[in-house]
């Protein structure tokens, strides 16, 4: 019985001298947000851009920031869950500065100092689409109706659940922007 002791205490003793070297293999991973835009890149005045961050190691929400509010304009922020039961958030962004003008993206966790994911640089307008208007479009009181657009699609939408689709919320000065045309549907 003593030689089964005395093998077991070699065995858990070997196995603690062998990771003793190795404490940072343990150690817990910080949290920390992902982003899946980590590139610089240009974006058309007055257009938007998504960006999906991911948190890990927490379901702390982060604060996420345009780091200058006159070049880029914060938009809508929606928190999901990914398929590992991760949280995501959908944020968005408007490019309202002048061209050549930049700002970064930053996302901070609680008790952690701000990250920045990339630097977005305003580039040229997008076309005028105004004489693309049709005369349904040219009251005042269209001009500052919500309106819902897809982020690849070619129309714009009074309904948000037209056809389907995974819609924002816009205004129709933004979508004539982007060139986007009325849908037949819902707009008429």
């Amino acid at each position: 019985m003593k030689k089964r002791n005395m093998s077991w205490v070699a065995l858990l003793l070997s196995f603690v001298l062998f990771f003793a070297p190795f404490p940072t293999s343990f150690a817990a991973v910080e949290p920390y947000v992902e982003s899946d835009t980590t590139m610089d890149f240009t974006k058309a005045q007055g257009d938007y851009y998504w960006f999906k961050f991911t948190v890990h190691g927490s379901h702390a929400d982060p604060q996420i920031a345009a780091g200058n509010g006159t070049v880029l304009k914060t938009g809508n922020c929606k928190k999901l869950k990914n398929a590992e039961g991760e949280d995501e958030y959908r944020f968005q962004v408007w490019a309202i500065g002048k061209p050549g003008e930049a700002s970064a993206i930053y996302t901070t966790l609680p008790g952690q100092e701000p990250v920045k994911h990339c630097v977005i640089t305003v580039g040229d307008p997008l076309p005028s689409t105004s004489n693309r208007q049709t005369a349904t479009e040219t009251s005042s009181t269209k001009q500052g109706r919500t309106i819902y657009v897809t982020r690849t699609g070619k129309k714009y939408h009074y309904n948000n659940h037209c056809n389907g689709g995974t819609y924002y919320e816009s205004t129709l000065e933004q979508a004539l922007a982007r060139g986007l045309e009325p849908c037949k549907k819902c707009v008429g």
